[in-house]
C-alpha cells in the first residue's frame, strides 16, 4: 500500500455517512523525489548537550526540570547565528556522547517529544528532530514555526522569563497555525494526512484506512531517507547513534530501515516510545509490524516504554487499537498484549527492553512519569545491551524473560516517604495542558555519563569518592570525608549550582535537586482518551 507506484495516484478517504460534521477528502499523489522532502534535514531541531553549547561557546535556552538551564534547542539554521565559535562541524563531532536522531509524533515536536528531547541532550547526547510539518510546498501536513525559535526560548527560559518551558505543551509552533484533519467539514488550516485516530471512522472504510496510514508512515520514511542520504558528519561518524521516537514516530523508528542505517545504529540502538509494536489500525498488514521491515540487525539493543492503558495501542476495552481488531470487519491482533515485547521476541531480537508504565494513563510518558523515563534513557543509552536490565531488577517489577529481552512493570521514581507521588494540575502552570496533571519532583536514578560533563570541571560527587577510596585510618578518613564535603561546597558555589538542601554527605551535593515548585496532594487521573464522535469537532489533534 505504501508502495513508490501507489503514491502516483491520488487516495480517496471515506468516513462515515452518519458523522454530519465530517466529510470524505482525498490524499494527492505523493512525489518520490528525494529533494522534495529536504525540508526535514534542513529545517530540522536540534538540541545540544552541555559540553557542546560550552565548545561552540553559545548561551543555552533549555534544561530539563530541574531548573537548570544548560541545554540549546533551535533550528538547524539558527546554529550559524548561535554559535561563537563556527567550527560547528569539527566541535560536533567530539562534544556528544553520542547522536539521537528522532522521529516526532502525529501533532508535531511537541508535548512530550520535546521533554523526551531534552532528557537525552541533559543525557550529554546530541538530538536531530527531523520536521514533518516543515514541507509547506507538498501541501500534506504544515504547522509554521516560531521565528527565531533559539533566541526566543533564551527569552523564556531567561533570569527575567515569565516561565520555563519544560512543561509548555508547545514551544516550538505559532498557536495560529494549527494542522486539522482534512474530513472535518468546518474547520481551517486543514491538511490530509492530520488525522485524529477514530475507531468508528476506520472501522467504517477499513480500506481507505490501511491505504491512509501507509502513505503517513511513507511520508515520514522519505523524510527520513534523506536525512539518511544526507547526514551530517557529526552524526554518520559519532561512536554511538540512536533512533528514537514517539507515537507516531515510535511506528516510524520501529519500522524504518535503510541500507546504511543499521550499521549506523549498531552501536546505539532504537528507542520506542508510546508505541505497542504489533498490527493495528496504524499498520496496513501484520507484516509491518516488523522491526526494521523485516531486516532490523538482531543485535542491536531496544528499549520500548508505554503506558499499561495507553489509549491509542493499549490492549484495554478503550483503546482505539482494541475497538478496531474487535469491531466486525475490523483490522489488527485482537489478542495484542499492548507492548513491543511479544513482537521483539518473534522478531529474535538479542537485546530489548520493554517497560510498562503502571504510573498514568496517558498516552504520554512524561507528565507523570517523568523521572522514570529519565532514568531508563540514561540507563539504556549509557549500555544499550544491558544498563536498562540493571535498573528494571532494582527499581521494576520483572514480569517476562526471553533471552536477552525483559518485560517490566514499573512506576513513577519518587521521593514520597511512602505517600505516593504528588501532582500538579496543569492549570496551575504556566504554559502546560490544563487537563493534565504533572509530577514536577526531578529525581534521577543512576548516574550520567562521564562524557556529559563539562570538559575543564570534576564534580564533587568524584572527589569524595576518591577520598574515600584512599587507604587510611578512620580518624583520617572521617577528616578527608569533612574536607571533601568542604570541597565540594565550595566547588559548588563557584560553579553556581543549587543544592536541594545542606547536607554533610558529600555524594549527595549534586546529585539530588529538586524543581522547587509547590505541589499538591495526588489527584484522581483523568482516563483514557474518549472515543466519540460527539465533540470531534474542535478537540486538540496532537495527540499521536
Amino acid at each position: 500500500l505504501g508502495s513508490d507506484s501507489s503514491l502516483a495516484q491520488p487516495l480517496h478517504v471515506r468516513v462515515p455517512s452518519d458523522a454530519p460534521t465530517l466529510v470524505d477528502f482525498e490524499v494527492p499523489a505523493m512525489s518520490t523525489n528525494p529533494d522534495d522532502y529536504s525540508y526535514a534535514l534542513e529545517k530540522a531541531i536540534l538540541l545540544l548537550p552541555r559540553r557542546c553549547v560550552q565548545d561552540l561557546k553559545m548561551d543555552p535556552n533549555v534544561g530539563d526540570s530541574n531548573g537548570e538551564i544548560q541545554q540549546w534547542m533551535g533550528r538547524v539554521e539558527d546554529l550559524q547565528s548561535e554559535a561563537v565559535n563556527q567550527d560547528a562541524e569539527t566541535l560536533l563531532s567530539s562534544c556528544a556522547c553520542g547522536w539521537v536522531i528522532f522521529c516526532h509524533g502525529s501533532g508535531g515536536f511537541n508535548w512530550d517529544n520535546t521533554r523526551y528531547a531534552i532528557n537525552m541532550a541533559a543525557a550529554g547526547y546530541g538530538v536531530l528532530v527531523p520536521d514533518s510539518f516543515a514541507g509547506q510546498k507538498l501541501g500534506l501536513r504544515y504547522r509554521a514555526g516560531i521565528p527565531n525559535l533559539a533566541a526566543k526560548l533564551r527569552e523564556w527560559n531567561g533570569k527575567d522569563g515569565d516561565h520555563k518551558t519544560y512543561w509548555c505543551d508547545d514551544n516550538i509552533y505559532e498557536a495560529s497555525s494549527p494542522c486539522n484533519p482534512a474530513m472535518l467539514k468546518h474547520a481551517t488550516h486543514q491538511y490530509p494526512l492530520c488525522y485524529s485516530s477514530n475507531a468508528h471512522v476506520i472501522v467504517n472504510h477499513t480500506s481507505d484506512w490501511r491505504a491512509y496510514y501507509a502513505r503517513v508512515y511513507r511520508l515520514r520514511a522519505l523524510e527520513l531517507d534523506y536525512v539518511m542520504e544526507n547526514l551530517p558528519g557529526y552524526i554518520s561518524h559519532a561512536g554511538k547513534v540512536f533512533l528514537a521516537g514517539e507515537s507516531e514516530g515510535g511506528m516510524v523508528a520501529a519500522r524504518y530501515t535503510h541500507p546504511v542505517f543499521e550499521d549506523l545504529i549498531a552501536q546505539g540502538g532504537r528507542i520506542l516510545l508510546q508505541w505497542s509494536c504489533e498490527w493495528c489500525y496504524y499498520l496496513s498488514c501484520p507484516e509491518d509490524a516488523r522491526l526494521g521491515s523485516g531486516k532490523a540487525n538482531k543485535n542491536t539493543p531496544v528499549l520500548n516504554m508505554i503506558s499499561y492503558t495507553d489509549p491509542f495501542f493499549g490492549s484495554h476495552h478503550n483503546s482505539i487499537a482494541h475497538q478496531v481488531a474487535h469491531s466486525p470487519g475490523g483490522y489488527g491482533n485482537a489478542s495484542a498484549a499492548g507492548s513491543c515485547f511479544e513482537q521483539l521476541v518473534q522478531d529474535g531480537i538479542k537485546h530489548a527492553f520493554t517497560i510498562v508504565d503502571y504510573g498514568t494513563t496517558y498516552h504520554g510518558l512524561s507528565e507523570e512519569s517523568g523521572n522514570l523515563v529519565r532514568s531508563a534513557l540514561v540507563a539504556f543509552m549509557k549500555a544499550p545491551d544491558s544498563g536498562v536490565g540493571t535498573f528494571v531488577s532494582e527499581n521494576c517489577n520483572t514480569t517476562a524473560r526471553a533471552g536477552g529481552l525483559v518485560r517490566a512493570d514499573c512506576r513513577e521514581l519518587h521521593d514520597g516517604g511512602g505517600r505516593g507521588k504528588r501532582v500538579t494540575p496543569g492549570d496551575q502552570l504556566s504554559c502546560a495542558y490544563d487537563k493534565y496533571q504533572y509530577h514536577l519532583q526531578y529525581k534521577l536514578v543512576g548516574e550520567f555519563e562521564a562524557c556529559s560533563k563539562p570538559r575543564d570541571v570534576q564534580s564533587a560527587t568524584s572527589l569524595y569518592e576518591a577520598g574515600e577510596k584512599m587507604a587510611l585510618p578512620s580518624s583520617a578518613k572521617a577528616f578527608g570525608g569533612i574536607l571533601m564535603a568542604l570541597v565540594a561546597v565550595l566547588l559548588a558555589s563557584h560553579l553556581g549550582l543549587r543544592r536541594h538542601s545542606s547536607r554533610s554527605d558529600g555524594r549527595k551535593l549534586l546529585l539530588e535537586e529538586s524543581s522547587g515548585t509547590d505541589e499538591i496532594d495526588y489527584l484522581a487521573k483523568e482516563p483514557g482518551s474518549e472515543n466519540s464522535m460527539k465533540g470531534l469537532q474542535g478537540r486538540h489533534f496532537e495527540v499521536q
